[in-house]
């Protein structure tokens, strides 16, 4: 059988069937792909940390790229899980390079999407994410117009609003878990 390998991180799983997985993937080569892992949900599964969150990567997928065959992992991303403020960020994150990477160098999207989470579990991640956002956005055309870390016009917007969904999400997270 004919297989492909490539550098990818997971950026979405959905639940297929009773045992598979569909996952979102953003490789370095093709940008952002859809693969299933088979089996995945069993408890024997060979594949159960190519599904994980923020599973990040060499998948050996079959020739027409649609189904994972074999994974081996780079780097380990699962502790973004255990804190919600660097899940949502990093959830945040991942979103925004998949979409960026459609218009622009998919391995240069891929590069600052991994030095960015692995920048979470040391720094603030408000500071670190808005540096990220600015740099990702400058993937895709926009321009860098710092001024004591702000920015004019669209992208100043965007982080203002950014700024607000963060701080609902972090109401909304001591609302529901009383914290």
């Amino acid at each position: 059988m004919d297989t492909t390998e490539c550098i990818a991180i997971l950026i979405q799983s959905q639940d297929y069937k009773e045992y598979d997985k569909r996952i979102k993937l953003l490789t370095a080569d093709k940008g952002v792909i859809w693969c299933l892992l088979k089996g995945v949900k069993k408890s024997s599964a060979k594949l159960k940390s190519a599904g994980q969150p923020f599973a990040c990567g060499t998948y050996t997928l079959t020739k027409k790229g649609s189904v994972v065959i074999g994974f081996v992992s780079l780097h380990e991303f699962i502790w973004l899980t255990s804190d919600y403020d660097n899940f949502l960020t990093a959830s945040i994150a991942c979103e925004l390079a998949a979409v960026s990477s459609m218009g622009s160098e998919s391995s240069l999207v891929l590069n600052s999407l991994l030095n960015f989470l692995k920048t979470l579990l040391t720094a603030d991640s408000q500071i670190s994410f808005k540096q990220y956002l600015k740099d990702t956005l400058s993937f895709v055309g926009f321009e860098k117009n710092y001024d004591n870390y702000s920015v004019r016009g669209l992208i100043g917007e965007f982080e203002q609003r950014l700024d607000v969904q963060i701080n609902s999400a972090k109401l909304l997270k001591k609302d529901t878990y009383g914290r």
